[in-house]
């Protein structure tokens, strides 16, 4: 779950199943152009403010072991 969306620049992600070590967080352009990554706690909990970006649409990629899931993100 990622939420706000849309949101001013405030990521929160919450994951329901349980999480592997060196899960990520990934955030890209709508062009799939990296941005940043962070490492996904193991509690499934992610808050993160950033700055910096243009108003449009990104994706947020969680890889966490063998399986992946992108949203659509955006910044107003």
């Amino acid at each position: 779950q990622i939420y706000p969306n849309p949101s001013s620049g405030e990521l929160q992600i919450r994951v329901l199943q349980s999480i592997q070590p060196n899960a990520m967080v990934e955030l890209r352009d709508i062009q799939g152009r990296f941005i940043q990554a962070w490492e996904l706690p193991l509690n499934g909990l992610f808050s993160q403010q950033i700055h910096g970006l243009n108003p449009g649409m990104y994706f947020i990629a969680i890889r966490n072991g063998q399986q992946s899931y992108v949203e659509k993100w955006r910044i107003e």
